[in-house]
């Protein structure tokens, strides 16, 4: 019986890693494009903030929800 609730514990910590994974990949893939977008219409400065997150994220860290946040991960 403990056997099995170890193994269905970790099933839904393996699902909601893969949730967070595939969440993660919409928002690297988002701001990839939002800059793609900017810069093509001539946008330098308003794409480079979405590589700045873009570069945050890859480094590992938190999707910034905090306004202090932000400002780290925009570099302001």
């Amino acid at each position: 019986m403990i056997t099995r609730k170890r193994r269905k514990a970790s099933g839904i910590s393996s699902e909601l890693l893969h949730m967070k994974m595939i969440n993660y990949m919409i928002v690297l893939k988002m701001c990839r494009c939002a800059a793609v977008v900017l810069k093509a219409d001539g946008k330098e400065d308003e794409a480079f903030y979405f590589e700045q997150i873009v570069d945050w994220l890859q480094m590992g860290k938190n999707v910034p929800l905090e306004p202090q946040e932000m400002q780290k991960a925009l570099g302001i």
